[in-house]
């Protein structure tokens, strides 16, 4: 599973009509707009995520936690869409959770394997269409952890590498998880 990472942006309708054929799961980064409700939700089937994360794991504005959760309450209603939402507030959408949802894990520092373990335990008993692992990969045990990884749960993983490894982690996805996200045009 590949997934195409498009920011709901200005060039938004630009990027997404050059790929819209395309046999790809596709990423809709709503956190790059402040008014969530232009985005055209008639577009989403079941090969879409809709995501909005706050600026801490990347997103460009940060959207209250209220306001995405009933977004997101729309989204399971309105269509076939899977949504991903941070961890961190899992018990406000505790409701929410269910197999059309992606359950992130973000580190953008040191690779922390523990804390990765850590996350996968609390996650063990949810019933999620899969947990998704990005974090920057600089070494050769990295990398070797990520691909052993798949043997301590029974939850479906995405790892998406970045840093000095991040490329060759995504070309290798097919060995050790169910996907990796590529990014289009600004939104590498």
């Amino acid at each position: 599973m590949i997934v195409l990472s498009f920011p709901f942006n200005k060039n938004f309708d630009s990027l997404y009509n050059q790929h819209k054929g395309e046999d790809f799961y596709k990423e809709f980064r709503l956190d790059y707009s402040k008014k969530l409700s232009l985005f055209p939700k008639n577009i989403l089937d079941e090969k879409s995520i809709v995501t909005i994360q706050n600026k801490k794991y990347g997103g460009i504005y940060d959207t209250p936690t209220q306001i995405k959760y009933k977004y997101f309450e729309k989204i399971i209603a309105e269509t076939s869409s899977l949504i991903d939402i941070e961890f961190e507030n899992i018990d406000f959408y505790k409701n929410l959770v269910s197999k059309r949802t992606i359950i992130p894990y973000h580190n953008f520092g040191d690779f922390d394997q523990t804390a990765i373990i850590d996350f996968i335990k609390k996650t063990e008993k949810l019933d999620l269409f899969c947990l998704k692992i990005a974090v920057q990969i600089d070494n050769y045990i990295d990398l070797d952890f990520l691909f052993n990884l798949k043997k301590t749960t029974s939850q479906k993983l995405i790892i998406v590498g970045m840093g000095k490894l991040g490329k060759i982690s995504r070309l290798l996805f097919p060995f050790y998880s169910i996907g990796t996200y590529v990014g289009i045009s600004e939104n590498q």
